[in-house]
């Protein structure tokens, strides 16, 4: 899909990962470290799996997969700023890996490529239902019968009041920030989405909501944390986008992960599914 092609709030939305790709954050999934290693051993990956990252965002996951495991692992994303990020972390940590700016929805990649898909956070930042149903259908095509694909979602309970789903919604939408569809689907709706797509769902596990800091700091250290918040501090200085963006969804950060009476609702959930033979 070329620039023309796309509507402003995607271009919104691509600008704001592109100024995230310029800050080189590690992490931006809901329980940091220890979810990636619970979701990748959940996915059964082993030192002859052939992985694919999608939305690798700045690579730090699939350095780690490389590292940790030693298989092949290939990372996609849609902004060419994530991807440079990427490959100059690679050849830092010193491990083989091939990142591609590609569209999920139209992976470049033959059928039953991969093992293993892992996403982190993606579907949110997807967003949009049918936009999600796309990227699963192509990710499914890309996997091999029995393969399996992976993901940690932040969701939103199916108790959750209609009311503060459309809040949420409402503060998220069309401004620069971290993802529009952040808290916007429940479990049993990203259930759907999977099974939509041809996959097999074989566990959901929900979490509730949890802060990164940590992970941020023992990762990037506290030089690289500090350079890391000015570094945000200016940018939303000045640019008008960001900081509009900040100040609409801030509301919704509070709600999701500090207010008592509305976190209990929301919380982030890795779902593993199968490729049926």
């Amino acid at each position: 899909m070329n620039q023309e092609e796309l509507s402003q709030e995607e271009r919104i939305k691509r600008d704001y990962y592109d100024l995230v790709g310029q800050w080189d954050i590690p992490i931006v999934h809901m329980g940091g470290l220890a979810a990636t290693s619970e979701l990748l051993q959940l996915l059964g990956v082993n030192e002859k799996s052939n992985v694919l990252d999608v939305g690798c965002g700045t690579g730090f996951t699939a350095c780690r997969i490389a590292k940790n495991y030693g298989c092949r692992v290939v990372g996609v994303d849609v902004s060419e700023k994530m991807v440079a990020r990427s490959r100059e972390r690679a050849r830092k940590e010193n491990v083989a890996i091939e990142f591609e700016v590609a569209d999920a929805t139209e992976l470049p990649f033959e059928d039953g490529f991969f093992d293993v898909v892992i996403m982190e956070s993606f579907l949110t930042i997807v967003g949009e239902a049918s936009t999600i149903q796309k990227a699963l259908h192509d990710i499914a095509r890309v996997v091999k019968s029995g393969g399996r694909v992976g993901a940690n979602e932040v969701f939103c309970d199916e108790s959750t009041p209609p009311e503060l789903r459309e809040r949420i919604r409402g503060l998220l939408k069309g401004s620069m920030g971290p993802g529009q569809g952040l808290g916007r689907y429940t479990p049993t709706e990203f259930r759907a989405f999977f099974e939509d797509a041809g996959l097999t769902v074989i566990e959901i596990i929900r979490k509730p909501t949890m802060q990164i800091t940590r992970d941020l700091i023992k990762v990037m250290g506290w030089s690289g944390f500090i350079y890391y918040t000015f570094r945000v501090i200016y940018d939303i200085i000045t640019s008008s986008k960001l900081r509009y963006g900040v100040v609409k969804a801030a509301p919704a950060k509070r709600i999701m992960e500090r207010r008592k009476d509305t976190k209990k609702f929301f919380g982030f959930a890795l779902i593993v599914a199968r490729k049926p033979e």
